[in-house]
């Protein structure tokens, strides 16, 4: 969508470009008119040539650029969202895995991949990774896991697939972190209810 929002802006402006020549074109037709009629058809058949010229060239090329700089930002986003990924991965699967970060390894990770979302990440991705940080700093090890917990890492994990262009139309809650957590509907009906008798 925001791709599409993006063409259409670019079209739009290249619109009023094209507008802005024409009425200049219009004012110099008009007085040219008032020269000599062989001289203005000369003359207006070699400012067209021109125009044409310009626009061909023009159009094509910017169209081209912010493809590339569109592309660029897709893949930096790309990186970044994949150490993201791979970070909350090893941390909810590493003990599986044999993968255990200490605390170090925690800050070191997400320093660097904050550094990179400030440059790289969308508002909505920065949003809920704030959230994930603000929630997480202040969590203590070995809590059991709480619903709130699995709403804020599986809505950064719907923002990160939004920003890469997917629509998420088909996916219910609990559908992405059940790739990460087995038996996740079992879990999620446990914290619901332990959650009912806590709130």
């Amino acid at each position: 969508m925001k791709n599409f929002i993006n063409l259409l802006t670019a079209f739009g402006l290249i619109g009023l470009a094209i507008y802005g020549v024409f009425r200049f074109l219009l004012w110099i037709y008009n007085q040219v008119l008032s020269i000599d009629p062989r001289i203005s058809a000369a003359l207006i058949t070699g400012l067209l040539a021109i125009v044409a010229t310009s626009l061909t060239i023009t159009i094509p090329k910017y169209l081209e650029k912010k493809m590339e700089i569109e592309e660029h930002l897709r893949d930096k986003k790309s990186d970044t969202y994949k150490e993201l990924v791979e970070f909350l991965f090893t941390i909810l699967m590493g003990t599986k895995m044999g993968k255990t970060l200490t605390d170090k390894d925690i800050v070191e990770i997400m320093s660097s991949f904050t550094e990179n979302l400030i440059l790289w990440g969308s508002e909505d991705v920065i949003k809920r990774y704030k959230d994930y940080r603000t929630h997480f700093a202040t969590r203590e090890i070995g809590v059991k896991t709480t619903m709130r917990e699995i709403e804020i890492m599986e809505g950064l994990l719907l923002a990160i697939r939004k920003d890469m262009g997917h629509k998420n139309k088909k996916l219910v809650r609990g559908d992405i972190l059940s790739l990460f957590i087995n038996d996740l509907e079992k879990t999620m009906e446990d914290l619901k209810q332990n959650d009912l008798k806590t709130g």
